[in-house]
């Protein structure tokens, strides 16, 4: 943030962009944690929110800005006096309430009856769903996704069979929650990847925070770190980092630090849908580093071939083959 933060933490037009769920990943994680930094933070959140969310409910009627801060104000006459009433409320929540009350009674007219589209990611491809908050679903090739045309003003549940990468947009008042695999994964605005082994379900997040829960447990992982959750024993836990590839079959971005020839090309083959060996054994032990963003399959091949002098040769359509030159 370039605002200059006042001295009970925060700053007024960050909670507005809170409230209207316009807040950045870490925008969003500041005010949480403000939140969590004292009682007055929160008692004070929470009577500012409820404020919010009483004047949004209203009867719709020509949004006025100077009533609306004139609302807002009654509303919270009982806090008036303490050090948490932020210097620059007013015009911001202003501001903020005239948008909500168009827009959220808008969708209050609209039925409340959720229209649910299935997504299925074919073998050996990927696909990508919009969904309606702008937040962006790439499905691993065997993947499905059960979401909603239109979300809900108040949540956004998505339920997910296999792997896929979010990048969620942020909506405060609509937690983002994926369902599946015998977790929950709630998210405010952020970026991760998930999947299920037989025995595990693991999110890595790459940016924000997640809470991973079931009723055995719950556990929360922020960027840089992995959640797993270990289905034998109902056990959650945190490993401190992530791993950077996992999704790249959904960014097409590769990061390859001193990494072995063999990891290279399984992660290579997992995101572009080919087979990519090597013949001789010693091959597997050779190492790289490198990053890659967005390129072509041809253009990675190149440059490996020419910084480990060897050679590939494509065998059939789906086949490629590294040798000794």
């Amino acid at each position: 943030m370039n605002e200059q933060l006042n001295n009970n933490g925060i700053t007024d037009e960050l909670l507005a962009k809170y409230f209207a769920g316009e807040a950045a990943p870490q925008e969003a994680m500041e005010v949480d944690d403000w939140v969590a930094r004292g009682e007055e933070n929160a008692r004070a959140f929470h009577h500012l929110f409820t404020a919010f969310q009483k004047v949004s409910a209203a009867s719709w009627r020509k949004p006025d800005a100077d009533a609306t801060w004139q609302q807002l104000k009654m509303l919270l006459q009982p806090v008036k006096n303490t050090a948490v009433v932020l210097r620059k409320w007013w015009m911001a929540a202003a501001a903020v309430i005239t948008i909500a009350v168009a827009g959220v009674l808008y969708l209050q007219n609209r039925s409340v009856e959720l229209v649910m589209n299935t997504a299925v990611a074919d073998s050996g491809t990927v696909k990508e769903i919009k969904l309606s908050d702008s937040s962006v679903a790439v499905l691993h090739a065997g993947a499905k996704l059960l979401y909603p045309t239109t979300f809900a003003t108040d949540s956004r549940k998505v339920i997910l069979t296999g792997e896929a990468y979010f990048e969620v947009a942020a909506a405060a008042l609509a937690p983002f929650e994926v369902e599946g695999n015998g977790v929950n994964i709630r998210v405010l605005g952020t970026a991760f990847n998930t999947f299920a082994t037989d025995s595990t379900v693991v999110a890595e997040v790459y940016e924000g925070k997640i809470q991973l829960y079931n009723n055995y447990g719950n556990i929360v992982a922020t960027a840089g770190q992995t959640g797993v959750y270990h289905k034998p024993t109902h056990r959650f836990y945190l490993l401190p980092q992530v791993n950077k590839n996992s999704n790249a079959y959904a960014t097409m971005r590769f990061y390859f630090e001193n990494e072995s020839l063999q990891t290279i090309c399984e992660t290579l083959s997992e995101a572009y849908h080919k087979t990519i060996t090597f013949r001789a054994p010693e091959l597997a032990a050779l190492k790289l580093s490198g990053v890659f963003e967005k390129q072509s399959l041809e253009y990675i091949l190149e440059v490996i071939a020419a910084t480990l002098n060897i050679q590939y040769t494509y065998e059939g359509n789906n086949e490629i083959v590294f040798t000794q030159k």
